[in-house]
């Protein structure tokens, strides 16, 4: 599903993409037909187009990387895949729950906008993980794949993460999460998933390394830094809190 959504999001419209159609009700009886008479049904749902949301490709439990090859979906890959996907869909709901905080600090404003960063980076680490490119003639993805910046991302969050944690009351004892605020503690969430994913990368590295380009180990300790920041961010979200309150 990972790697269909990739795909989906360079090649169809908004509408389509979201998967909106609409049906057009069929009006039938002469004109001076009283209106209780009026028939409500809709036109068949078979005269609507094909949506895109499903494919069936995938109903014998196999799915496709970027490569072309076809894989079972109990693949290591597909895992790693799936828990990327599943790490930015915390990410959102912890975006969500800043905005709500926003109207109250700037620096809610300022971690969700780079919140929204790591996702689109999270969308780079799955092409990478979905496109084994060490044995690929495919010059079209390692084009794309070349572009990606991991290194430099690590650094930058290393750089943020010691800004944060510069302000923070040193740490003695070990964070319960939930001992601040709901959007601290879903931060807790993304921090212990990204763990997830990063042991998922591990994984294919050790099942297919010589399969990949060193892509591959660049966006794992990307995501390695990353549950780092998660912690400081944390901690940060739940510390300002304490003091607005």
């Amino acid at each position: 599903m990972f790697t269909k959504l990739l795909v989906r999001r360079k090649m169809l419209p908004v509408a389509a993409s979201r998967g909106f159609f609409s049906v057009t009700a069929a009006m039938a009886g002469p004109k001076s037909a009283a209106p209780e008479q009026v028939p409500t049904e809709k036109a068949p749902l078979g005269d609507a187009p094909h949506s895109v949301v499903y494919t069936k490709g995938g109903d014998k439990g196999k799915s496709s990387l970027f490569t072309g090859e076809r894989r079972k979906k109990s693949d290591c890959v597909f895992e790693a895949l799936g828990v990327i996907d599943e790490l930015s869909s915390h990410i959102g709901l912890a975006r969500a729950m800043l905005r709500d905080m926003a109207k109250e600090a700037s620096g809610e404003v300022m971690l969700t906008g780079y919140l929204e960063e790591i996702q689109q980076e999270l969308m780079n680490a799955g092409t990478v993980v979905a496109t084994p490119l060490a044995n690929s003639d495919n010059e079209v993805m390692r084009s794309v794949i070349d572009k990606y910046t991991f290194p430099e991302k690590t650094k930058e969050m290393e750089g943020l993460i010691d800004k944060i944690d510069a302000r923070l009351v040193p740490l003695r004892v070990f964070i319960l999460p939930g001992g601040g605020n709901v959007a601290s503690a879903q931060l807790h969430v993304c921090r212990t998933t990204c763990r997830r994913a990063e042991r998922r990368m591990v994984e294919v590295s050790g099942m297919y390394g010589e399969q990949y380009t060193d892509h591959l180990r660049q966006a794992t300790v990307y995501v390695n830094r990353l549950s780092d920041f998660f912690f400081v961010a944390a901690r940060s979200v739940a510390e300002e809190d304490i003091v607005r309150n």
